[in-house]
């Protein structure tokens, strides 16, 4: 009895035998028909895929087929050595570039590919002289890495490497230096060359007194030193001084019908509220001051004139003794504290900073912050000289800042754009100007996204070359001249 299998493979052999009677005329053929082309067929792809890696392979190993390369808005990098190239179709010259900032501005086009080529890729093009700007940068950051602020003058006390102490000013920006402001009632003094200032409400104020009676006046704390870089990004608000009393010492009539001297020290109190009110002896009269005028005449060296042979101290009157003889000039200094304002002590192994909020031209001061170490790669960076720029630069890791110069902190002068009032800082802490709002799209920034910052601040950032089309397509003068 046949099995199905049995069955199967019959119907198979006689199918067989049916199709080599068709194609060979002979149904018991030792070999199929199609077994040779299948081969045939196989070999050929290998092979020809065999061709192909073979051309691939010296492809990579012997390049320089490079096309399209004298195409406008080109900029060209050699691999092996990463020089940039432009070509000039003009002088029909490839010409070197010197960093890649200028390689941009020279293309002078807003869209710019970008090509990696190799040496031998260069071989049939003519050299010109090398262009762009000496200092120029090399890297520039992308638009994601703009920081916009806020921006951080601070100062601290740091010891030399030959053990020296010295001042170092630094410029942080895109980070929370820390510390806690000053309140209401608080001021800090400060001098520089030898003049005292009085910073308070986050401005600051030329102090009129005598470094020996800076304490008298502070009740402790010291003048502590600071360069005029940091305090002159700080917004000035006048004088922190006694009023200007003309004819100090002569003698007038006083309160009461009583004897007095012009320049002397009245105060009265009030009945209802038991407030203090002071007044200062001019030649027609006395004058109303605050608490704080009052004590800061009592501190000058030439009120002793008037209080011949008695201790400078305030003379007790009434109010209305005082009205009956009201002088005509007004005193009362409105940009004075009230009452003379209570003086914080500054370590100055810690930061003092003053930290300019994003777009903001005024700043608030905080004391006892923190900052990084300075290293000996960003001490006198630049090329505007330590006198007048920081001596290091703060930014997060990669950031970069592009920058509209505006009015503000400790400087009151006006830039308009088109004259320098874009830069751009680098991730290197350097501030590069730019002309225009065309010259940032070139190099791929939008202007109208500059943050703005006080010029006071703009600049303390060590200065590089400016960024100007111009001059990245010229020559670079060889030692030779």
């Amino acid at each position: 009895m046949q099995s199905r299998r049995d069955l199967y493979q019959a119907h198979r052999l006689m199918t067989q035998r049916v199709g080599l009677a068709l194609l060979q005329g002979e149904p018991d053929v030792a070999e199929s028909p199609m077994r040779r082309l299948s081969a045939a067929a196989f070999g050929g792809v290998m092979v020809g895929l065999l061709v192909v890696a073979v051309f691939g392979i010296w492809g990579v190993l012997s390049p320089g087929g490079a096309k399209g390369l004298d195409q406008p808005g080109v900029l060209i990098i050699e691999k092996e050595t990463g020089t940039k190239y432009i070509y000039d179709a003009n002088t029909k010259k490839m010409f070197p570039v010197a960093n890649y900032a200028s390689a941009m501005l020279a293309l002078n086009s807003d869209k710019v590919s970008r090509r990696s080529v190799s040496r031998k890729s260069l071989n049939g093009f003519e050299r010109g002289a090398m262009i762009g700007i000496q200092g120029a940068p090399d890297s520039l950051p992308g638009s994601d890495q703009l920081i916009r602020g806020p921006w951080s003058v601070c100062v601290r006390e740091t010891q030399a490497a030959n053990g020296v102490p010295q001042q170092l000013t630094a410029l942080a920006a895109g980070r929370d230096v820390g510390g806690r402001g000053l309140g209401d009632g608080e001021a800090l003094v400060v001098q520089s060359g030898g003049v005292g200032w009085v910073i308070w409400k986050d401005h600051r104020m030329q102090l009129s007194l005598p470094p020996n009676q800076v304490s008298v006046l502070t009740n402790g704390p010291e003048a502590a030193e600071v360069p005029p870089k940091w305090l002159n990004a700080i917004p000035s608000a006048g004088g922190f001084g006694a009023p200007n009393v003309p004819g100090r010492g002569t003698a007038v009539a006083g309160p009461g019908g009583g004897q007095a001297r012009v320049g002397q020290v009245f105060k009265a109190q009030t009945g209802a509220s038991g407030q203090t009110l002071w007044y200062v002896m001019l030649q027609d009269g006395l004058s109303q001051i605050n608490a704080t005028q009052a004590q800061l005449l009592l501190l000058d060296p030439k009120e002793s004139q008037a209080y011949p042979g008695a201790s400078v101290r305030p003379v007790d009157t009434d109010v209305s003794s005082a009205q009956q003889i009201t002088s005509k000039t007004r005193l009362l200094d409105q940009n004075l504290p009230p009452t003379l304002p209570k003086f914080v002590k500054w370590d100055p192994s810690t930061p003092l900073c003053s930290v300019f909020p994003v777009g903001s031209p005024t700043s608030h001061l905080t004391v006892g912050g923190s900052l990084p170490a300075p290293s000996a790669g960003v001490l006198g960076s630049g090329s505007a000289g330590g006198s007048s720029t920081v001596d290091q630069m703060v930014l997060p890791p990669g950031g970069a800042a592009l920058m509209s110069l505006v009015p503000g902190g400790g400087d009151s002068s006006t830039t308009t754009e088109g004259s320098g009032s874009l830069s751009l800082v680098n991730d290197q802490g350097i501030r590069f100007a730019l002309p225009s709002a065309d010259v940032a799209k070139k190099l791929g920034y939008d202007a109208k996204k500059a943050a703005p910052v006080p010029s006071s601040v703009v600049h303390l950032i060590p200065q590089g070359p400016a960024l100007d089309p111009t001059q990245a397509r010229k020559p670079i003068p060889t030692a030779g001249g």
